[in-house]
């Protein structure tokens, strides 16, 4: 950096040489290089030398020189102007604005650059390093994880599996934990508020529907009345008629109180215990959800050819990735191991206790160990169905809890996401039923004849 910017804004003495050396040429050019001119030389280099020195006498300071002085300062110390530290941003940054207030705003701004692809060059550098320090857990230790996660149950708090996380879990596995928390959270108070203002339009619906049926029957009644009178009814038979008016709208207010009373007590807020079961309901459907529909978009990933999965491809990669690569398909591998272990750890203790419980286990150990696009491809097929299923089963629960309680089925619930299959072998083709929309090995969506 320092001789990179010594490169770019010389010394002083360099310029005054450099300013002697034009003046020379200026001369030679100006004598025309012929012998008898050439005496004429010396008198034109003195004469702008001297016309340089009288200007000095005067206080007529060369700008440049001015500038460039002021930069050999600030690079060296010299002359008690404050040195950069040519390692820290921080320094370059400080000298930039006296640059700016000396009036060099061209060396201000090189200053501001070169500050900025130094803070981004240590940013990079910081990252391989921790990259580079980070080690993964032991099987055993994720054994451990995995173990203490099933025991919490099918629907722990996220309390409960941020504690057992914080035990086993890498910075990143914390990390994913605390903002799946942090998700939770805000979809509960997402669907608190979804419901209230659900809520609200319907008392106000039947706010408005009772409005309308009570000026219904008053415009009716008016009708009525204006009949008799029209036919000659007398006295009686009209005040008979304003009586039966009357009870019919007041029999019309009492229903309309009815249905909005019964409406209030079926939505009135849940008990605590049945509260904090379907909250946790809830956020587990939710996490299976968004499980499934990610499974989902890395099929397509890897049909696509993003994910390599070749053995040169795998080793080049890790090469590369110890390195702190960039490259697309390093970044693509890593963020597949990334998901693969959430989907593995979060499919196990969505399923854990399950029927499907099994089912999980094995397409588990089938993706940790696949060597292929086709079978870690089916891994994370059987995975993502499983999912999508045990969504199903939260919403089932939810219902059965409510219907338990003989309480009103709620009006905001979920649906389990529906996928196509996806086709990786032959074999695969030929057990689909004749008639099934299913995505192929190229990743087209087609109907089986």
């Amino acid at each position: 950096m320092a001789s990179e910017i010594l490169g770019l804004f010389t010394s002083p003495q360099d310029y005054r040489a450099m300013q002697d050396q034009q003046t020379q040429n200026q001369a030679i050019q100006y004598a025309g290089m012929t012998p008898f001119q050439r005496a004429d030389v010396s008198l034109f280099t003195g004469g702008k030398q001297l016309g340089q020195a009288i200007g000095g006498l005067f206080g007529m300071e060369d700008p440049q020189l001015r500038k460039i002085t002021m930069r050999q300062q600030m690079l060296t110390g010299a002359g008690g102007a404050p040195r950069i530290n040519l390692n820290d941003p921080g320094s370059m940054l400080r000298a930039a604005n006296v640059a700016q207030e000396q009036g060099d705003p061209e060396f201000a701004q090189y200053l501001i650059n070169a500050s900025n692809d130094l803070a981004k060059n240590m940013a990079e550098m910081r990252s391989k390093s921790a990259t580079a320090a980070k080690t993964e857990l032991s099987i055993a230790q994720e054994e451990k994880l995995r173990e203490e996660l099933g025991n919490l149950g099918p629907t722990p708090t996220n309390e409960q599996v941020l504690a057992v996380v914080s035990k086993y879990g890498s910075p990143e596995k914390i990390m994913g934990v605390l903002q799946a928390t942090q998700t939770a959270q805000a979809n509960r108070e997402a669907r608190k508020e979804e419901k209230q203002l659900m809520l609200d339009q319907r008392t106000q619906e039947l706010a408005d529907k009772a409005a309308q049926r009570e000026r219904e029957l008053e415009v009716a009644h008016a009708r009525r009345l204006e009949e008799l009178r029209q036919r000659g009814a007398d006295a009686k038979d009209l005040q008979a008629q304003r009586s039966a008016d009357k009870r019919e709208l007041e029999a019309q207010r009492l229903a309309d109180k009815k249905d909005a009373r019964d409406f209030a007590a079926a939505n009135k807020p849940l008990p605590a215990g049945i509260q904090k079961a379907e909250d946790a309901d809830y956020d587990a459907a939710q996490a299976a959800i968004n499980l499934a529909k990610d499974a989902d978009k890395y099929l397509t990933s890897i049909k696509s050819g993003n994910i390599k999965f070749g053995l040169k491809d795998r080793i080049s990669i890790t090469a590369r990735s110890a390195l702190g690569s960039g490259d697309p398909d390093v970044v693509a591998r890593n963020d597949f191991e990334r998901f693969k272990t959430t989907l593995v750890n979060e499919s196990l203790r969505l399923n854990k206790g399950t029927q499907t419980e099994g089912d999980a286990a094995r397409a588990a150990k089938e993706l940790q160990g696949a060597e292929s696009a086709a079978d870690a491809g089916k891994a994370i097929q059987t995975l993502r169905d499983l999912n999508a299923r045990r969504a199903g089963d939260y919403k089932s629960a939810i219902e059965r809890r409510r219907a338990n309680a003989k309480l009103a089925m709620p009006e905001m619930i979920f649906e389990s996401p529906k996928f196509e299959p996806h086709v990786f072998t032959n074999a695969d083709y030929a057990a689909l039923p004749k008639g099934t929309v299913f995505i192929d090995d190229k990743g087209v969506r087609r109907k089986k004849p």
